[in-house]
């Protein structure tokens, strides 16, 4: 085919001459687009990832507002039941109470050294010897775990009957904050 012949080929053949240039724009586009591809994958499933994290949270979020409403009303019952670990007076008040309370006599009583605080919470330790009747010295011991403070035993040794005075040397932990 000379120079001559090319424009009447192009007029006698224009629908090949127009799918061969399709072609060839759309290979060329193919070509260009391929590494978007990839990137387009990555983004629909990052968006994809992130339509069903909005969606759970839609759903788990109905009842937030009652949720952090029990969560300040637990808040507020824990901060009344913690003491503070530098009111010595305060604390030994507590011990007071509870004799006075449960009929026992308390010979001894000591607060702990604390330690170093590892978060909001101190435990703070105390050294309590109680002397009374058997029904006198359970109650103290029932009335310090149901009190009002948070309370764990450490040891307790007991000694005495049950027809006779009894003496309860007990260490504990009370809940606090520093």
């Amino acid at each position: 085919m000379t120079k001559v012949q090319l424009p009447s080929w192009v007029r006698r053949n224009p629908v090949a001459i127009a799918a061969g240039a399709m072609s060839l724009v759309l290979a060329v586009t193919i070509f260009l687009r391929a590494d978007a591809l990839a990137q387009a994958n990555a983004t629909l499933d990052e968006k994809s990832t992130q339509a069903r994290r909005y969606d759970l949270n839609l759903t788990n979020a109905t009842q937030l507002k009652e949720q952090a409403e029990a969560l300040s009303a637990a808040n507020r019952e824990i901060q009344s039941r913690l003491i503070r670990a530098a009111q010595l007076g305060i604390n030994q008040q507590y011990f007071y109470k509870l004799e006075s309370e449960y009929g026992v006599k308390l010979s001894e009583l000591r607060q702990q050294p604390r330690t170093q605080p590892s978060g909001a919470f101190v435990s703070v330790g105390f050294s309590v010897n109680v002397q009374g009747d058997f029904p006198s010295v359970v109650a103290f011991l029932r009335g310090l775990e149901q009190g009002a403070h948070y309370c764990r035993i450490i040891s307790a040794t007991c000694t005495g009957d049950r027809t006779g005075p009894v003496s309860l040397v007990v260490n504990l932990e009370l809940l606090g904050q520093p």
